[in-house]
This record gives C-alpha cells, sequence and structure tokens, in this order.
C-alpha cells in the first residue's frame, strides 16, 4: 500500500457497475477512505446498469477497449452470488453479414479480433446454425465466431464488487442525491448532499445518464448524450421449448439489419437500432420516485422497434406468423466518438470521470481509472484513446452533434472500421 492510496479520501458518484467496479478496485490497491453515493435505492439504483441486457462483446476495433473488455471477463468469470451461482455464462458470439460490404467489414474485425488475442474463427452460414440453432443459414452469408464472449447479471455484478468494497472499509450511500461539487480555485475539494457535505481529495463522476448535469455542478461541460435504446422480446420459441437458462447458444450482432440479440429462456430478447435518432435531455429525466419502473426506461412504442421485426423473421424462422411482444426501452448514453469518457478533468484539479462505460468494459475501465488516480498513470492499459481530455477545445453544439451521429452504433461501426 502507498502513502498515496493510504491518504486519499475518494468520493464516487454513481454506485452502477462502473462505480462500484470503481470502489473494488481501489480499495484493492489499498485506498482506505472511499464513498460511493447514489441517488436510487441499492441494489437497483435506476440507472442502464440495472435494465441493461448483460451482454458481452469483447471484439472492438480500437485495441485498449478489446483489452478492458477481456479484463473485464476475466473478472466476471470468477464472481459468484449469494447462492454460489457463477455470475458469468460463456456462450460465445456471432457476428453476420449479407451485403458485400458488410462482409468485408466482418473480416476487417476478424483480423482486429486476432490482433486482440481473441480465439476468432470466421464460420459458414451452416456452421453458424450449427452453433446457433434458431439462425435460418439462408439468410446471411457469413459469420464470424468468438468462443469466449458471454453474458453476465449486471445488478447481481454490483452488489458483489460493492461488497467487496465494503468488506475493506468502502463505504455505500444509496438514496443520496448529489446537489454540489465543491471547488476551491482550481482544486475540487468536497461533494455536497441532500445528506450533507464531504470532503474529497478525489472526485470520480461515474453517473452515466446523469453525467453531464453532475460535471455542471463542477462547472464543466461533459459531452454525454442518453438515448433510447429500444428493446423488446418475442413469445416462446419452439426450439428453445423448456429452457430455463439464461443462455444457452451464442448472443448474435446481424450488422446488415442493426440487430443484437441474446436468448432468456424460451424466448429471445432483442435490440434494433435502425431509428431515428433518439436523444434524451439529462434533465427531463424523471426521479425513482416519478418514473413507472425506473429513470432509465421509457414507454414501449412501436415505431422504434416495427421496422426491425421482419429483419428478425428473415433470421429467425421460428419468429415468422408470430408478433413480438411489448418491450421497455432502456435508456443508455453514448459521446461524440462512442467511446467512454476515462480520465482526469482537464481544468478541475482532483475531478474524474468514468462515462459511457458499458457493462462489456466496466471491469478493465475501473482498473485503469484506479490504477491512474492511484499510480498517476495506467500501467495495464493505454487510455489514450479513451481519455476524458481529448475533447478539449472544442464547442459543445459541435460535440453534442457527433455524439447524436454516434447513435446509430452499426453505421457508425461500418464507417470507422
Amino acid at each position: 500500500m502507498t502513502d498515496v492510496a493510504r491518504n486519499l479520501r475518494v468520493v464516487i458518484i454513481g454506485a452502477g457497475i462502473v462505480g462500484a467496479s470503481l470502489a473494488d478496485e481501489l480499495t484493492l490497491r489499498g485506498v482506505a477512505d472511499v464513498l460511493v453515493v447514489d441517488k436510487g435505492p441499492f441494489p437497483r439504483f435506476g440507472g442502464s446498469t440495472t435494465h441493461a441486457p448483460g451482454m458481452v462483446f469483447q471484439l472492438h476495433q480500437v485495441p485498449v477497449m478489446s483489452q478492458m473488455a477481456q479484463y473485464t471477463v476475466s473478472l466476471l468469470g470468477g464472481l459468484v452470488d449469494a447462492d454460489g451461482a457463477s455470475l458469468w455464462t460463456e456462450t460465445g458470439s456471432l457476428e453476420l453479414a449479407d451485403d458485400d460490404e458488410w462482409c468485408e467489414t466482418l473480416r476487417r474485425r476478424y483480423d482486429h479480433g486476432v490482433e486482440a488475442g481473441l480465439a476468432m474463427q470466421v464460420l459458414t452460414p451452416d456452421q453458424c446454425a450449427q452453433l446457433q440453432p434458431l439462425l435460418d443459414p439462408g439468410a446471411f452469408r457469413m459469420g464470424i465466431y468468438n468462443p469466449t464472449d458471454g453474458v453476465t447479471r449486471s445488478v447481481e455484478v454490483v452488489k458483489r464488487r460493492l461488497a467487496a468494497a465494503e468488506s475493506r472499509g468502502a463505504h455505500l450511500l444509496a438514496d443520496t442525491e448529489v446537489i454540489g461539487v465543491v471547488r476551491e480555485g482550481s482544486r475540487v475539494r468536497a461533494v455536497q448532499t441532500n445528506r450533507g457535505d464531504f470532503e474529497a481529495d478525489v472526485v470520480v463522476i461515474c453517473g452515466g445518464l446523469w453525467g453531464g448535469p453532475l460535471a455542471a455542478l463542477a462547472g464543466e461541460y461533459l459531452p454525454v448524450v442518453p438515448f433510447i435504446a429500444p428493446g423488446a422480446h418475442t413469445p416462446p420459441l419452439a426450439t428453445l421449448a423448456g429452457s430455463t437458462a439464461d443462455a444457452r447458444g451464442p448472443i448474435v450482432r446481424f450488422a446488415d439489419s442493426a440487430l443484437t440479440w441474446r436468448e432468456r429462456g424460451e424466448t429471445v430478447e432483442f435490440g434494433y437500432s435502425r431509428h431515428e435518432a433518439t436523444p434524451v435531455d439529462p434533465y427531463d429525466l424523471l426521479s425513482n420516485e416519478e418514473a413507472p419502473i425506473m429513470p432509465s426506461m421509457r414507454d414501449f412504442s412501436p415505431r422504434y422497434v416495427d421496422d426491425g421485426w421482419p429483419r428478425m423473421q428473415r433470421l429467425v424462422p421460428d419468429t415468422r406468423g408470430l408478433d413480438y411482444e411489448r418491450g421497455q426501452h432502456g435508456l443508455m448514453s453514448t459521446t461524440p466518438d462512442y467511446l467512454p469518457i476515462i480520465g482526469p478533468s482537464s481544468v478541475t484539479d482532483g475531478l474524474w470521470f468514468g462515462q459511457s462505460i458499458w457493462v462489456t468494459h466496466s471491469a478493465g475501465a475501473a482498473a485503469a481509472l484506479a490504477e491512474w488516480i492511484v499510480d498517476g498513470e495506467s500501467s495495464t492499459f493505454d487510455a489514450s484513446a479513451v481519455d476524458a481530455r481529448r475533447f478539449q477545445g472544442r464547442e459543445p453544439g459541435e460535440l453534442r452533434d457527433s455524439a447524436i451521429e454516434s447513435i446509430d452504433f452499426f453505421a457508425l461501426q461500418r464507417k470507422t472500421i
């Protein structure tokens, strides 16, 4: 334990999977005084973690993203719930393509995966359908397979990581709203809440959807834009009849059709992203008391999913002749380049960010942040591509417009690979 770690007073704002993971990683490195604050109720705090589908695809064209995802998978594989059941199910993943341009994109993604050390395979449609029997092999031309991807239970991960951090002395304050960040000159000094003020040498904003308003409390602009991520699920499907498993076959991305899906028992839960951009003003988010389900969920609207259902029926024969069942639209957040915002503020000493981080990268991002805070740099990851300071000097309006453009993940993926 270093003197720096021993003497730091850290307040983490946000107890979702990023804040919980950071508390665990900091206390592992000897930071004795860690407080995690969240305005939601434990353990379902109401942010994106609470409704996350739990799919983990490790492949990414930006090397550090794959590395953080691999770190996350390694950690998840060692976590169990209170009953001793693993929080990680290794299903493998399939990414599919049908048109010429997407097939070429998948070949480049395969190369990225190999470079990242993933056990990637290029498969024929028939080989894909052997792994995932729900698929119609006539609906696509090729696939790439990563056998080490899978699914996790995000809320349970939060519970385990917070418990580990608390066992080393960290403290959690749920149902506690942050109302201010106190600065003295250019340095952060305290966090103000509706339950009192807490002095801090380091404040880390891991507020997810609320990252922008939280940064504004410290006098900073953070280019994080919440958006609607539409989702629904199928009726029970014949191929999955009798299944009680969280998931058995590989999780699937079909880039041509902007579909991502996973099994859940006898049904398939799917997301569809080829729709109009759906940014949400973070200041319009409901409180836990006001929200019908939770602040990070919106009422179902067919217009976000209707175009995707025929694409799903083309890919999955069991869905033909059926209609999808109503879902709930979860909120996520994005940035101007669809990458996380990790690291120190360029303006305020002691202010740090861990924003727009998926479950997929949560443990790796938290480890990078913890190393950076304690040691002055991350020795495990080259975090330059996700450094919070990379947007310095750009106009807020332009940053917001870029973030809205990035909401179509698949279009962005095709453009940047």
